[in-house]
């Protein structure tokens, strides 16, 4: 149980980061004294987090215990929404942009390569760059102040693993559409 606490107050550390990074423009190049503090209108609602996914987020409250984190965020209220499906690949998640943007989200996680690795899905690495590019350019256009950040999750083994035998050119293709984005 213990273990299992300190992997989620890292992980926990790890999504501020990311959100950080997505939301306020915050690189690894930066020092401290770089970081934009983002100013905070009084009255203003809470920072809506959609997270965009697979079994990995349907099947387990992660996302959940996350917004119960930031409760304690000092400065601003966040509310984290999930859209997502076991089995689901990104050819479901680029079905869902419309339900994703009515959540008008300001910070939207995706996480499908997983799913779209698994040979049994049929979606090509091609395929997948496609959706994944027809999402966030859906995502773009229809919120533009959004900001989208690609996640890969936990790693694969035994039968799962051997079902995705390429996962790591999936994986890949998120530093590139990220930067592309």
């Amino acid at each position: 149980m213990r273990a299992a606490a300190i992997l989620l107050a890292l992980f926990a550390g790890v999504f501020c980061l990311l959100v950080a990074r997505a939301y306020w423009g915050i690189r690894p190049d930066m020092t401290t004294a770089d970081i934009p503090v983002p100013s905070v209108p009084a009255g203003a609602g809470p920072i809506n987090v959609v997270v965009l996914g697979t079994s990995l987020t349907a099947n387990y409250d992660w996302a959940g215990e996350l917004g119960d984190m930031f409760a304690n965020c000092p400065s601003r209220d966040v509310s984290v929404s999930v859209v997502a499906r076991p089995g689901a690949t990104s050819q479901w998640g680029l079905e869902q942009v419309d339900k994703v943007v009515a959540l008008a989200p300001d910070i939207i996680l995706i996480e499908f390569a997983v799913n779209d690795a698994n040979i049994r899905r049929g979606i090509l690495p091609g395929r997948s760059r496609a959706n994944h590019q027809s999402m966030l350019t859906a995502l773009a256009e229809k919120r533009p102040e959004a900001r989208s950040v690609l996640m890969t999750m936990n790693p694969v083994s035994g039968a799962r693993g051997v079902l995705r035998p390429m996962i790591g050119r999936y994986y890949a293709l998120y530093p590139d559409l990220a930067a592309r984005n």
